[in-house]
């Protein structure tokens, strides 16, 4: 994400919180003008927060998780691996195992 989208984000979100908060917004930068002393301040302090990691963009359909967490998955995830290249998913009861798994809904 750049300066000048988070900027944009937090100006326009600024805007349309102040009223719930009883705060009325000054006219003259009710609008957002990144060419501005307001603007290029705005931009400077995001800039700021994204150079420094306080800020993130993840996406649609990112997930943040604990480290911990991540290593965990990618253990299991390369145990099923080793399991499956050394013909696991070929042992009597795997496929009513994955089946029942499937059909759980726990995942």
């Amino acid at each position: 994400m750049s300066e000048l989208r988070l900027a944009q984000l937090f100006h326009d979100t600024y805007e349309r919180l102040a009223p719930e908060f009883g705060y009325e917004t000054r006219l003259e930068t009710r609008t957002f003008d990144p060419e501005s002393s307001n603007g290029r301040l705005m931009l400077a302090v995001c800039k700021e927060l994204l150079d420094l990691g306080y800020v993130r963009h993840y996406g649609e359909g990112t997930v943040k998780i604990a480290k911990r967490h991540y290593e965990d998955l990618l253990r299991s995830q390369g145990r099923l691996e080793y399991l499956e290249g050394h013909g696991v998913d070929n042992w009597e009861g795997y496929a009513d195992a994955m089946e029942e798994f499937e059909r759980s809904g726990e995942w």
